[in-house]
């Protein structure tokens, strides 16, 4: 979703070479290239480990919710596996790659980001129907409906990773740079501005609900009668677990609005010209927060979560 020139990651015409150099820092790079390195193997490990307890655990498998979020898992492991080694290394700062290199690596990272983004939208989409409207749920979130879902979530970023093929290999290289600096605009505003809107306004909602939900489980623990007591411990037990597993997902999303500040303003500054304002700095720290978010999910389910944690005990039990 960023510019890129021949000799540096934007393809906006008005990047001077001033600029290019400004964006080389030979000791930064080295010291980032660890940090990403490290950051890539908790997230391999981490996402690994969380697609394998949801997969091998019936009862985890069973809501939908929890294939979105093996959808963003697999989107983290890419990012490790593919954008790391790849784009981050060689085609964001000194050691830059072929043009043509490049161009192939930006589009594998666009597609790990669009899927992130439209696992994201799908996790949200989901708990909206399962906190704001039960009683629709069963039928308005079906196993055909998920299929389709998931298979949109990867199908459209591929078509939008692969858009700017049309006029990168059919047009010259000026009016190339010209229709990619519009579509690098319509991308920013599409896939980053407007899901993060949406699902801020989606999980405050989301966040109300539960707060007015736990207030209305309170009147249970008044119940006398034996009968009672346990139809309201279980009614309590059941609104724990969906309180949790939702706030879970809040907590992915909002740390992914924070981690993706950064790299919004990396984007907006060549969106508006001031390519000026991306230090070697920036461009290092937009991509690291990208890569601590995809650290941090794993760690987000095991802390809300009580049936992931049971679910990954019993998984490291057997595998002794």
């Amino acid at each position: 979703m960023e510019n890129f020139t021949s000799n540096n990651t934007s393809m906006d015409s008005n990047i001077s070479t001033r600029t290019e150099t400004t964006n080389c820092d030979e000791t930064l790079q080295q010291i980032f290239w660890f940090v990403n390195g490290v950051l890539a193997l908790i997230i391999l490990t981490g996402n690994a480990f969380t697609c394998a307890i949801f997969l091998s655990t019936k009862q985890l498998r069973q809501q939908y919710m929890n294939t979105f979020l093996v959808s963003l898992a697999v989107s983290d492991i890419l990012m490790a596996v593919m954008v790391v080694p790849g784009y981050t290394s060689f085609c964001a700062g000194c050691k830059y790659l072929s043009t043509d290199t490049c161009w192939i690596l930006a589009q594998t990272k666009d597609l790990v980001f669009s899927s992130s983004f439209f696992s994201l939208l799908a996790i949200t989409y989901d708990r909206y129907l399962a906190v704001l409207c039960p009683l629709q749920y069963g039928c308005r979130m079906t196993r055909n409906k998920v299929t389709c879902m998931v298979l949109a979530i990867w199908i459209l970023p591929a078509l939008i990773a692969s858009a700017r093929n049309i006029w990168w290999l059919t047009m010259p290289e000026e009016d190339a740079k010209a229709i990619n600096k519009v579509y690098n605009v319509i991308l920013v505003f599409l896939l980053v501005m407007l899901p993060a809107m949406i699902m801020a306004l989606v999980n405050a909602l989301i966040v109300r609900a539960i707060q007015t939900q736990k207030r209305k489980t309170l009147p249970l623990r008044e119940l006398s009668s034996v009968n009672q007591e346990i139809s309201g411990e279980e009614t309590r037990a059941e609104t724990s677990r969906k309180r949790r597993g939702t706030i879970a997902c809040v907590a992915v999303v909002l740390v992914f609005v924070l981690s993706w500040i950064p790299r919004s303003v990396y984007n907006f500054a060549f969106v508006f010209g001031r390519a000026d304002l991306v230090t070697p700095l920036l461009v290092k720290l937009s991509m690291f927060f990208l890569l601590l978010q995809s650290c941090v999910n794993p760690l987000i389910y095991s802390f809300y979560r009580a049936d992931f944690r049971q679910a990954a005990k019993r998984l490291l039990k057997h595998s002794k």
